[in-house]
């Protein structure tokens, strides 16, 4: 394969002021693309990997972020997509120090964008000059500042952002140790400063996700203690909600995928439930409007009802079991999976059959030829039953026997593995 013949020689490439900014761009390009052969290649020859990953280390070692040279910040982005496409050189990239790099980066940056903003007053929310315009504004010390100065030093520190996130993706050691760098009270002090740089927040958004999801329990406990962060999340997903117009709205779902993960803890999910966001759920008459009104909100209450809290308040929402029951099919798997989280609770059930549409609507979810809604289904009908004393009842009155028993003449004409065995299990409490 080309790869096996061409890699070893990237390192030398790499060392040439010519050739490394090409090298890096055919890098970056088949990375970002996910190019098999060239993974592959990286994963099974260590060595090759290895010093690949020793060679950008000491490009980034050199690098000056506030150049805003092309050679850096394309350095920084080969960096953060190797990571995530191989594993392995994670550990290699910590050892080095690259994380470290990169949080003295942000900090670097994040000091020369406030010499820039006490030198020239109110150019942080300058546009950008067009090319060949004059530079306007000047320093304490007479020199000469572009008015996009700002926003080119935020687009650094956001390549930066995403390369540490790329070192932190699978890895349980690079969150404890950017916990050790203070890498939250940073993130928050930058979203302070930058709440408006939708590129900067994004990549900011997405590092925490991945932090949360790869460093769990100890992450969680960090932002939920340090709550500043948290707090700018939960403020910025509010507006996006409350203005169709905000610049934060185009970061909508990026906004609610983050809160998706936080909600995963209680004590985060407690501080998210206080802060008024949850008052924004939708009504009903704005849901049959527009059903995508509640599809973010939807799927940030399937990993709510994962926690206890979650489980327990989540019928507190005003009309919520109406609005869930009225969104349409492409919602379906969601709203069965938060209905299957509450049933878990018994001490639920009776708001659950309080709901006159609550078991039709289960049982016209029994569709065959939707295999994941169906499991869904027959696994929330085994919890009300084993939970509840009055659940069999109620169903067979709500029409349960002739949904089953169609769903058992198609089970009888084509097995289908998965539904099968959930419908067994079923029937032993149904019967």
């Amino acid at each position: 394969p080309i790869w096996d013949t061409l890699l070893p020689s990237f390192g030398k490439y790499l060392g040439s002021d010519v050739l490394r900014l090409p090298t890096l761009n055919i890098l970056y390009t088949l990375l970002s693309r996910g190019d098999p052969e060239l993974i592959h290649t990286l994963s099974r020859n260590k060595d090759v990997s290895l010093g690949l990953c020793d060679t950008l280390f000491g490009i980034c070692a050199k690098m000056n972020i506030l150049s805003r040279d092309p050679g850096d910040l394309m350095v920084v982005g080969v960096v953060g997509l190797l990571s995530q496409h191989h594993p392995p050189s994670q550990s290699n990239f910590i050892d080095l120090g690259v994380l470290d790099l990169g949080v003295q980066a942000i900090t670097q940056v994040d000091k020369h964008i406030q010499a820039i903003r006490l030198a020239c007053p109110g150019k942080e929310n300058a546009k950008p000059r067009a090319m060949g315009k004059p530079r306007k504004g000047k320093t304490k010390k007479g020199g000469i500042l572009a008015e996009s100065d700002i926003l080119e030093l935020a687009k650094a520190m956001s390549c930066v952002v995403y390369m540490i996130s790329g070192c932190t993706v699978g890895s349980t050691s690079a969150p404890r140790h950017l916990l050790d760098l203070g890498i939250i009270p940073i993130f928050s002090h930058i979203w302070s400063l930058h709440s408006s740089n939708i590129l900067l927040i994004n990549s900011i958004l997405k590092f925490l996700s991945v932090m949360l999801d790869a460093g769990g329990s100890p992450v969680f406990k960090e932002v939920a203690s340090e709550r500043s962060l948290l707090g700018h999340v939960v403020d910025a997903a509010k507006k996006a909600v409350q203005f169709s117009t905000h610049p934060l709205t185009s970061l909508k779902a990026v906004l609610f995928e983050t809160l998706c993960v936080v909600g995963r803890n209680d004590e985060c999910l407690t501080f998210i439930w206080k802060s008024g966001l949850i008052s924004l759920f939708p009504k009903l008459e704005e849901v049959k409007a527009d059903p995508s009104k509640a599809e973010l909100w939807a799927k940030f209450f399937v990993h709510v009802g994962y926690s206890t809290f979650g489980r327990n308040n989540l019928l507190s929402i005003p009309h919520i079991m109406d609005v869930l029951l009225v969104l349409p099919g492409p919602y379906k798997c969601d709203v069965l999976m938060i209905l299957r989280s509450l049933v878990m609770n018994s001490k639920l059930h009776p708001k659950l059959f309080a709901n006159e549409k609550f078991l039709g609507y289960l049982l016209d979810g029994i569709v065959p030829t939707k295999v994941q809604q169906t499991v869904l289904v027959l696994q929330i009908l085994y919890s009300l039953i084993l939970l509840s004393n009055k659940a069999k009842s109620l169903l067979r009155c709500s029409g349960s026997d002739q949904a089953l028993g169609k769903l058992d003449l198609f089970l009888k004409k084509r097995n289908e593995a998965s539904i099968s065995n959930h419908y067994r299990e079923l029937l032993l409490i149904y019967e």
